[in-house]
């Protein structure tokens, strides 16, 4: 999945130089805000009866804040055009999943999945490669954004 997410981001370098920082801001926001529930919505996460019912109203409630602020992103990005905060709120959703990556020991977090497996691409954990990436991407769109606007406002 998140090879196809990589090709998705390099196909949108054919579009206008104006919108490719949207472009690549908006195909990894997809990632958190759609490919997550996706992953989560099932017996290892919000139907994981070996979750506290406390914690599972934690984990529904995060993926619905996500689904939220991807969606305010969205409208940031092509209603209002301020990909900054866009990528800003990006930052934020994928940053609090890294800090709490980095955190895990404090807390006796982990990525392993109840059934004792590990979602991993390339020998790296899953969320920790994407989300890494994510935040990556959107520094990535806000320079390209703002450069190309100057660009296009140079005679």
């Amino acid at each position: 999945m998140l090879i196809i997410y990589a090709l998705c981001s390099i196909s949108v370098l054919r579009s206008s130089a104006y919108n490719v920082g949207k472009n690549i801001d908006i195909n990894w926001r997809f990632f958190y805000a759609v490919m997550v529930p996706i992953f989560e919505v099932n017996n290892t996460h919000v139907f994981n009866l070996q979750w506290a019912p406390h914690a599972r109203l934690h984990e529904v409630w995060q993926l619905f804040s996500n689904c939220g602020f991807g969606a305010l992103a969205l409208w940031l990005t092509w209603k209002k055009n301020n990909i900054r905060m866009a990528a800003a709120l990006n930052i934020i959703v994928t940053g609090g999943f890294l800090l709490a990556y980095l955190l895990r020991d404090i807390y006796q977090g982990s990525m392993v999945l109840s059934d004792g497996s590990e979602k991993t691409l390339f020998g790296m954990n899953l969320g920790l490669l994407a989300y890494t990436v994510v935040i990556i991407v959107a520094w990535l769109a806000v320079w390209l954004h703002k450069h190309t606007t100057v660009n296009l406002r140079q005679p």
